[in-house]
């Protein structure tokens, strides 16, 4: 909400949709600009958003629920603008949910927003990390890290001092995650079936109703777990699930509650309901990073990968940085603060502590481990092709644009590091041709 630490930020995340207008992706930008130098408009949004939940949640009048949902859409396209917060989707994703009339219909998506929040994330780590994600370091270099942040220190020397027990902990999320959670939607089936049946409430299938609590306590524990160790919280993430299950559990045991919405609301429903299904299944499944339909994916590198983005990106005298068609001239110098600000692998991977924890299919899948691998050894030949296919995904995306005019990053450059402790471009990728 008070964002105090990106006031000065150069660099906000774009829409990214090719089919949206270039007027409309500049106008976003210099609204998220306007509204982070502004504080007292931006906590009028913030009491308006507060205002707009209760009067929804207590009006039948659908102009109610539209202003809410508008306003928490802007709300979370501000912050996910300029922070990168992946967990702005989930609460996005129930808002819109919940501007659907009660029904069982509406019970369904509102699980399939929870089942996305986790399956999405332990998806991600099981392509990209791989079974190497459950090795013991991989745990290990995300608690050196956050050591500074553990808020129980006694906890964190225990797990950092006992590699069975982290590894315990990483299949115990990849279950969680890949399991746990999705298994409210792999229930709902079965239940709907008897009520069919039966004609009577899903009391009558009290599995779901007692999973379903099971599963807010094994979150609320998973959460609690990584807050003491790491300092890192979700407690938005936590409500909004919890919000979440509840909420459907309401519609899918309800008696009153019908299948699908009555006649007056079912196209309405319908049109809400089938987009946000369809979205967050190819969210789920496709490293997507057009907003709002990407996956959460946080904590995906095994410690292999992380310690080779550290070598490669983070402890050498190489920097990637994003460029425009004007400051994308080999032998230009580059000041430090521009190697700061303007590091794509730090946006691309939401550096912090000196760990990349957030996988950006277009920046990762151009510079490849492979690449990384001969950077490290010296080989400059396979980072400077990398560079060419970064400028590729920035001219067909324009992920980034300068916040102060909204002007694209459409180039990527290669920058080195001297012995005199300056920084110059050492190769860039080829110009678009229009």
């Amino acid at each position: 909400v008070t964002v105090n630490k990106y006031y000065n930020a150069t660099v906000l995340r774009s829409i990214g949709l090719p089919c949206v207008p270039e007027f409309v992706q500049r106008f976003a930008i210099y609204f998220t600009n306007g509204l982070l130098h502004n504080r007292p408009v931006r906590l009028s949004l913030h009491a308006l958003h507060v205002i707009s939940a209760c009067t929804a949640a207590v009006s039948d009048t659908r102009f109610a629920v539209i202003v809410h949902t508008a306003n928490c859409i802007t709300i979370c396209y501000f912050l996910y603008t300029i922070t990168g917060w992946h967990n702005t989707f989930t609460p996005l994703y129930l808002t819109v949910a919940l501007s659907m009339k009660s029904s069982r219909l509406r019970g369904l998506v509102l699980l399939a927003v929870v089942t996305h929040s986790y399956l999405s994330p332990g998806l991600v780590k099981l392509f990209v990390g791989g079974s190497k994600w459950m090795n013991p370091e991989t745990l290990m270099m995300t608690l050196d890290a956050y050591k500074p942040r553990a808020k129980w220190p006694a906890l964190w020397k225990l797990l950092r001092n006992s590699p069975m027990l982290c590894k315990t902990l990483n299949l115990a999320t990849l279950l969680l995650e890949c399991g746990v959670v999705p298994g409210l939607l792999a229930l709902l089936p079965s239940c709907l079936g008897q009520q069919a049946t039966s004609g009577g409430p899903l009391p009558s299938c009290p599995t779901l109703q007692y999973y379903s609590v099971f599963v807010i306590v094994a979150v609320g524990s998973f959460h609690l777990g990584i807050f003491l160790s790491t300092g890192l919280h979700f407690w938005a993430q936590l409500t909004t699930v919890a919000l979440g299950i509840f909420t459907a559990m309401q519609d899918l045991t309800t008696t009153s509650a019908p299948l699908y919405p009555d006649s007056d609301h079912f196209i309405g429903a319908v049109t809400i309901a089938v987009p946000l299904l369809l979205g967050i299944v190819v969210a789920s499944v496709c490293p997507l990073e057009s907003w709002p339909f990407n996956g959460l994916s946080i904590f995906p590198f095994n410690h292999e990968q992380m310690m080779l983005l550290q070598h490669s990106l983070i402890k050498s005298n190489i920097r990637i940085l994003l460029c425009n068609d004007a400051t994308a001239m080999v032998g230009r110098e580059v000041s430090k603060k521009e190697v700061t600000e303007l590091n794509l692998h730090r946006l691309a991977s939401s550096l912090e502590n000196g760990l990349s924890s957030v996988y950006t299919a277009g920046f990762h899948r151009a510079v490849d481990w492979k690449v990384l691998t001969s950077s490290v050894s010296g080989n400059d030949n396979a980072m400077n092709h990398a560079v060419i296919n970064l400028d590729i995904w920035l001219q067909h995306s324009l992920p980034y644009r300068f916040s102060s005019t909204g002007e694209p990053l459409n180039r990527a450059c290669i920058v080195r590091k001297n012995k005199e402790e300056s920084w110059f471009i050492v190769a860039t990728g080829k110009k678009a041709k229009k």
